[in-house]
């Protein structure tokens, strides 16, 4: 029979301090893999819209592009990536 403090694990018993204690540790290990996956993927989503607006403003100074050529750039991009939101 297995006591309040311990767990039955394949025949050997391990106390209830050391399996919380390992869940513990691996939901932080997991929570701050999370995090920094998130982290990483913002910093390069605001790199590309930085970009992309630098290369629209360059060609609307340089090229004269106006509002229907925007509209355009952005109806092609929400075509091509459905669910994406932020083109326009």
């Amino acid at each position: 029979m297995v006591e309040k403090h311990t767990l039955a694990i394949k025949n050997r018993e391990v106390s209830r301090a050391e399996y919380t204690n390992l869940l513990v540790s691996l939901k932080n290990k997991i929570r701050s893999a999370q995090i920094k996956g998130a982290i990483a993927v913002n910093r390069e989503l605001i790199k590309l819209y930085w970009e992309i607006g630098k290369e629209i403003f360059e060609k609307q100074e340089k090229k004269g592009w106006g509002r229907n050529v925007l509209e355009k750039i952005a109806k092609g991009l929400q075509d091509e990536f459905p669910g994406v939101e932020g083109f326009f």
